[in-house]
């Protein structure tokens, strides 16, 4: 099966295992996006696009009449590539987990959801925030968007269930979800968000995004959740693999 991940993602991707890796090195220059074109076969958008997302994660910086760099404190970013199973990420939520709904509405996204969702500038997407508690009280507050026609077909019935918005929209279209991918990285929480995980301001927390695809690399769910550090673990099975 070929990778549902969009051309622009994987380049991102690929980028970032480079510096990860140390192909490219704090403060060094990145090849010039005409090579870059070159170098990966596709046009200056997706490289571009590419490169966005990458000043986004704090890996690169722009200088101006200068070039494009490895950001000085890439090094301590350390990516490393998992695969993971499809059915895990769309397991629905543990048992004793409460999820309470705080807002449903149609809006124009920030400039980064609505370029991973691939709708147009003045576009609108679902968003959808939810508060998840269990019994120690409230672990993780999640943001979820979809292009405003998938939304479209959501019904309040289907939004009101304990499933992954992953799953719920699966059942309206007539694509295959093949891929996702999940980056967890460290955040700190502003003030509302402060208040929703009853944490001080400016606390630490676990920050998870999560992008589905379907067929075609169409991104279709967009997920951030911030979970609280006391009360939640992000375990990792690692086990030997071979070759046949």
């Amino acid at each position: 099966m070929s990778d549902p991940i969009p051309l622009y993602a994987r380049i991102r991707r690929d980028l970032k295992e480079r510096i990860a890796a140390g192909t490219y090195a704090p403060n060094q220059a990145l090849p010039t996006e005409a090579q870059m074109c070159e170098q990966f076969g596709v046009s200056r958008i997706t490289v571009t696009k590419a490169l966005d997302g990458l000043i986004q994660d704090g890996f690169i910086i722009r200088r101006r009449g200068v070039g494009t760099f490895v950001a000085p404190n890439a090094a301590v970013a350390k990516s490393i590539r998992l695969v993971g199973s499809m059915d895990e990420m769309l397991a629905p939520p543990a048992s004793g987990l409460h999820r309470t709904m705080l807002s449903l509405r149609k809006v124009v996204p920030p400039p980064d959801i609505a370029s991973t969702l691939a709708i147009g500038r003045g576009e609108r997407a679902l968003r959808a925030d939810w508060l998840y508690e269990a019994a120690e009280g409230v672990f993780a507050y999640a943001t979820v968007f979809v292009p405003e026609a998938i939304g479209d077909r959501l019904t309040p019935e289907a939004l009101s269930d304990n499933r992954p918005m992953i799953q719920i929209v699966r059942d309206v279209i007539p694509q295959r979800i093949l891929g996702g991918q999940q980056s967890v990285e460290p955040a700190l929480v502003d003030a509302q968000l402060a208040r929703w995980l009853d944490l001080p301001r400016r606390s630490a927390v676990l920050r998870v995004v999560r992008t589905f695809f379907a067929e075609g690399g169409r991104p279709v769910v967009v997920g951030y959740a911030w979970y609280h550090p006391q009360r939640y673990r992000y375990i990792v099975h690692l086990e030997p693999g071979g070759r046949d």
